[in-house]
């Protein structure tokens, strides 16, 4: 949800984002919330733009334990119930409330809150967080610990992600972090196909690679162009024209597409009646099976729609398929219709008659348990050749998204909001060996020749004091000064100045800073002034001090007028 709606928000003091969770009694929220993120919190905040207020303030307003305690004083004697309760989390922009009293003068400035981060390092971090997110599909680890994740408070089969949630990642992370984005994307895909312990994900590097096109994030040459016009540059073996229906039979098929699979009411029955409906939502995937030779391929894809229903051909055969929903949903006899994307030229290698499209349980020590004995060991709820006209149709894109036009806004909204000039001070995230962001630097270089080049290569003093959590005032001599702005708090008492007089630049290093760290700045009591003249508070969330009546103080002012 973060990655979803972190782009909505304004950047102003006032703007918030409120997630909400459920814990167990025993969890620890901050690590319950490393664990979901898959990731050191600090670090994820910094990238993202976007930090918890109990990171910034060490404290927050939620009482996080009511519903805990009063389950505890309510349940009747005798009956056990599990002990859960609600974790919000209010999420605020982390480079406008670092920054109090100083509104935001310029647009330069605003860009601050990107963040410039070493290629190898941030693509070995997304490496990290993909391992985590999809850690569930290492088979060897899921088995040895079933017994501990049962008794947490989500499903054992509860899967948070999908490939589609990574990339959803990297799309936001691409607006805020400056860095060699094709190093970052090569390595990145190159550490995830060459990885040998997620054996399970492996068939589902064709669903990263498309969503990592439609997201319009990286695209692969094999995805740029129809499949048959880039078959003999990749030596692709494509059935012919006249072998293949509809819009993969045309002269230039686009290179992704959409299947529609119409599963029948009954396969669905495992889920409604017998022992399986204990096992409450287990995890379902489509799958595009092959045999070639004695080589099978199982290509796995998470994401798609799926609703009760029927689809039809719209004008020619290639055109959209338009849905018609049943409102009774469960309650009805339509068939469960799922419309997932897939690359084209997965469907036009190999043997015709040996595609199958399927529907299937994810695999999950639970699930196994559960339907092996009604759905075999490869849990398929339900499977047809491709070439079955009345349950698989195929078309370039359903009625509700062009997939063409669509790519195209995320490449335009990606452009769009990753703008910078060479005029632009950026900070520099300096990660460690866990490839945590420990450091932030931000270095000024002066234009040759210019007046304040030349009062730093005669040797005038140069010094650094701090202003706030997140912003220090670099001078130099007496006649010249700037602000600098973090992106992130950090500890400007502990900052480090690196000084080049013949290459004309100055760089000021400061550690980042957490709430539990002490500091000369006390981040809850600070009030931010607004370019409009408004009045917040940083820890506290859902209060605008600029509609609220002032309340006059004779004996005690602030900085930002009689409020007390």
């Amino acid at each position: 949800m973060i990655v979803a709606t972190a782009p909505l928000l304004r950047t102003q003091a006032t703007s918030v984002l409120c997630t909400e969770s459920l814990l167990a009694a025993s969890d620890d929220p901050t690590s319950s919330l490393s664990a979901v993120l898959g990731t050191d919190i600090v670090t994820f905040s910094l990238f993202i733009g976007l930090a918890p207020t109990g990171l910034l303030a060490g404290t927050t307003l939620e009482a996080v334990s009511n519903e805990a305690g009063l389950r505890s004083i309510s349940s009747p004697v005798g009956i056990q119930q599990q002990s859960q309760y609600r974790l919000r989390i209010h999420w605020k922009s982390s480079y406008v409330q670092s920054s109090p009293a100083w509104p935001v003068s310029s647009d330069k400035e605003k860009t601050l809150k990107q963040v410039s981060v070493d290629a190898d390092g941030i693509a070995a971090w997304l490496f990290g967080i993909y391992k985590k997110m999809f850690a569930k599909e290492d088979l060897s680890t899921l088995f040895s610990g079933l017994q501990s994740m049962q008794n947490k408070h989500f499903s054992t089969d509860m899967q948070r992600y999908t490939r589609a949630a990574i990339v959803a990642l990297i799309r936001v992370l691409k607006t805020t972090i400056l860095t060699d984005w094709d190093r970052v994307m090569t390595s990145f895909l190159d550490m995830v196909e060459s990885d040998r312990t997620l054996l399970v994900g492996s068939n589902s590097l064709q669903e990263l690679n498309m969503h990592l096109a439609l997201f319009g994030v990286w695209t692969l040459p094999v995805l740029a162009q129809g499949p048959r016009r880039i078959q003999k540059t990749f030596n692709l073996q494509l059935r012919p024209g006249s072998d293949v229906e509809g819009v993969l039979g045309g002269p230039d098929p686009p290179p992704i597409v959409h299947i529609s699979l119409s599963v029948p009411r009954k396969s669905l029955q495992v889920f409604t009646s017998g022992p399986g409906k204990i096992s409450s939502t287990p995890g379902i995937h489509v799958s595009v099976k092959q045999q070639s030779g004695d080589q099978q391929y199982d290509n796995c894809f998470h994401t798609f729609h799926c609703y009760f229903g029927r689809a039809f051909k719209g004008g020619d055969g290639g055109g959209p398929d338009i849905f018609e929903e049943d409102d009774k949903g469960w309650l009805g006899s339509a068939d469960l219709v799922i419309m997932c994307p897939v690359p084209t030229f997965g469907l036009l290698t190999g043997p015709r008659s040996s595609l199958k499209i399927c529907l299937a349980l994810n695999t999950t020590p639970e699930n196994m348990g559960l339907y092996t004995q009604k759905l075999g060991p490869l849990l398929t709820v339900f499977e047809t050749a491709m070439d079955n006209r009345r349950r698989v149709s195929i078309c370039e894109h359903p009625a509700f998204m062009n997939t063409k036009s669509s790519i195209a806004s995320q490449q335009k909204w990606l452009q769009l909001h990753t703008i910078r000039t060479e005029a632009m001070t950026t900070a520099t995230a300096m990660l460690d060996a866990s490839h945590r962001a420990k450091k932030l630097a931000i270095r000024v270089v002066f234009i040759q020749g210019s007046e304040e080049a030349k009062a730093l290569a005669s040797g005038t003093s140069v010094s650094v004091a701090p202003a706030s959590s997140s912003m220090v005032i670099l001078q130099l001599g007496d006649a010249w000064s700037r602000r600098l702005v973090f992106p992130f708090p950090v500890q400007p008492s502990n900052s480090k100045t690196r000084i080049a007089r013949k290459s004309c630049w100055i760089e000021v290093e400061a550690p980042i800073y957490v709430a539990n760290q002490p500091d000369t700045f006390d981040m809850w009591t600070l009030v931010h002034s607004q370019p409009d003249g408004s009045l917040s508070l940083g820890s506290i969330p859902r209060v605008n001090l600029d509609v609220q009546p002032p309340i006059s103080s004779p004996t005690k002012k602030t900085k930002a007028g009689s409020v007390s």
